[in-house]
């Protein structure tokens, strides 16, 4: 629950913090017998929030994989660091399948979070910034037509 929190508030604020991989993949090593470093998770061949990361794992099926963490890769979302995988993910670890399945609705929960947190932290900027924006020196939210289609609260 608290790392539902802690995304959501990640996420609001865009924090430039690398958070929801690294806390996932901590998640995942702690079910493992071995130590697998500094890591983040990695989806399909992209390390997520890989910036300081030297391994990415990831979940298939119920088999943990590893591999390095690669060059850096340009994104969309400028909060977070993507990075090739570097080599092929080798096996290190299993999972019995109902701890897979636990920490698959873990990563879908603290995932849903930050974007719902990241939504709430797009639309607070947006009614702020509608707030204060002038056009042809009038609030943009004195014309009608911009009044009647807002919602109540971005006025």
């Amino acid at each position: 629950m608290e790392v539902a929190i802690v995304a959501e508030e990640f996420g609001r604020g865009l924090v430039d913090v690398p958070y929801l991989g690294p806390v996932l993949a901590d998640d995942l090593a702690r079910h493992l017998d071995t130590d697998i470093g500094a890591a983040t998770v990695a989806v399909g061949d992209t390390a997520i929030d890989a910036r300081g990361a030297e391994h990415a794992v990831l979940l298939r099926d119920d088999a943990v994989l590893s591999a390095g963490v690669g060059a850096v890769r340009a994104g969309a979302d400028l909060t977070r660091t993507g990075a090739d995988l570097s080599g092929t993910p080798q096996p290190v670890g299993r999972l019995d399948p109902e701890t897979a399945l636990r920490w698959r609705a873990l990563a879908l929960v603290a995932t849903g979070a930050d974007l719902v947190g990241t939504a709430r932290g797009a639309h607070a900027l947006a009614c702020d910034y509608a707030k204060i924006r002038e056009q042809y020196g009038k609030p943009i939210g004195s014309y009608q037509p911009s009044r009647t289609c807002w919602p109540r609260d971005w006025r």
